[in-house]
Formats: structure tokens, C-alpha cells, sequence
């Protein structure tokens, strides 16, 4: 459905920013700016859960506080990781490997 054309859009959006701040990075020495990155964190954080929701049927809420305490959200806000660029499917199967891991 759209939602899912959406995060595929998105998907593609954060693999083609991460590969511009590399390529400008390189060529200029500057880099994106954590509130840049902290911003893709959030959406891909926002639209990973809502997706993870909707197919589990859980509440939002509650999952977006699990979350919050897991190694997977400590890792997407920690910019080195570069898990703010991966996308929200890349997030979801990082943050499920982590829950069967529990």
C-alpha cells in the first residue's frame, strides 16, 4: 500500500543522503550536522515503529517506551553508527534481532 511506497521512498532517500554526505564530506571536508542526522533518526525511528505496529498490532506508545530503552535506539542516536542512514527496515530487523536475543 502507500505506506509501504513511502518507506521504500524513504529508504531510498536515507541511502542517497548518506551517500551525498560521504561524496561532500570528501570533497569539502564538511560533514551533516548532528541536528541533520537527528532529525533522519527520528523518522526512521517514527516510521519503523509505526510499520512495526501495524503488523503486530501493538500500541504504539508502548513500544515507542521499549524502544527507548533498547541498544538498537542507543545505536541510531549514537551518529557514528550511522544507523540514522539505513532506513526503517534496516532499524526494525536490528531492533527485533535484538528482542530474540532477550
Amino acid at each position: 500500500g502507500w505506506r509501504t511506497s513511502i518507506a521504500l521512498d524513504l529508504e531510498r532517500l536515507f541511502s542517497l543522503w548518506s551517500l551525498l554526505e560521504e561524496k561532500n564530506a570528501m570533497l569539502t571536508g564538511n560533514t551533516i550536522a548532528d541536528e541533520q542526522k537527528e532529525v533522519c533518526a527520528i523518522l526512521v525511528m517514527r516510521t519503523m515503529l509505526e510499520d512495526y505496529c501495524k503488523d503486530t498490532g501493538k500500541n504504539f506508545e508502548q513500544e515507542l517506551l521499549k524502544f527507548t530503552r533498547s541498544k538498537t535506539y542507543e545505536a541510531l542516536f549514537d551518529f557514528g553508527t550511522r544507523l540514522w542512514a539505513e532506513g526503517p527496515d534496516y532499524l526494525r530487523d536490528t531492533y527485533e534481532a535484538e528482542i530474540k536475543k532477550r
